[in-house]
């Protein structure tokens, strides 16, 4: 996977960075998506200034290239836009502000009873409205989107973490095939977990260290279902 990354030794703000990426790839649920994804941290990406993360329907992931924050966030809002992938969120023809906060708050809700990672500050006291997305973006069509439920997505205030750059006749990534797989590949391991084949399925709230995340990626190479480029 190719990354545009800043090296220096002393540079937390990257560090922080790349456990939560490394965190993610040995994640069976969603290694088949990063592992696909371009991240691109670099000081002239599409990320608005005070946000994290903006995802492009290429699977180009958009990283603010300075912001300092502990791992465990940087697992949630990448999660956060690997799931726009996943769950085939970029549709045309869908009203901008009401579909994306309807996607953002049904993925908020799904890595909250995931316990996936630590939602930033500004993303934890958002209301969660229960529904799919289709039923919240009918039911924000209609009414408009509360004021309170404005930006509740990785890209900060004022803008939208999705960004539809169109689709390439060739070469274009499956990413709800991707996620299926991962999907596949996490109930696998939670009965290999189960059946004491393995020692942790994964930790959801806190990054795994150097050693686990060898274990994992060993592991995974050994006995995680293969997954092809767009199909399972």
């Amino acid at each position: 996977m190719p990354r545009k990354r800043n090296n220096s030794p002393g540079d937390v703000a990257s560090r922080n960075f790349e456990e939560a990426a490394a965190f993610l790839n040995a994640h069976p649920m969603f290694s088949p998506l990063i592992s696909r994804a371009n991240i691109v941290r670099e000081p002239h990406s599409a990320c608005p200034a005070d946000g994290w993360v903006v995802v492009t329907s290429l699977g180009h992931l958009h990283i603010h290239p300075t912001r300092r924050a502990d791992a465990a966030e940087w697992v949630y809002v990448l999660a956060h836009s690997l799931l726009h992938l996943g769950l085939g969120h970029f549709r045309p023809g869908r009203r901008d502000l009401e579909w994306n906060t309807a996607c953002d708050l049904f993925i908020a809700r799904f890595l909250g009873d995931l316990k996936l990672g630590r939602a930033p500050e500004e993303l934890c006291d958002i209301e969660l409205p229960g529904g799919t997305e289709e039923s919240l973006y009918e039911l924000f069509c209609a009414e408009g989107v509360p004021k309170h439920l404005h930006n509740p997505g990785t890209a900060g205030p004022r803008h939208l973490d999705m960004l539809d750059t169109g689709r390439m006749q060739l070469g274009v990534e499956d990413w709800q095939a991707c996620f299926a797989c991962g999907l596949t590949q996490a109930v696998t391991s939670a009965v290999n977990v189960a059946a004491g084949r393995e020692t942790h399925l994964g930790s959801y709230s806190q990054v795994l260290t150097p050693a686990q995340r060898a274990r994992g990626w060993f592991i995974s190479k050994l006995s995680a279902p293969r997954c092809s480029r767009g199909r399972l």
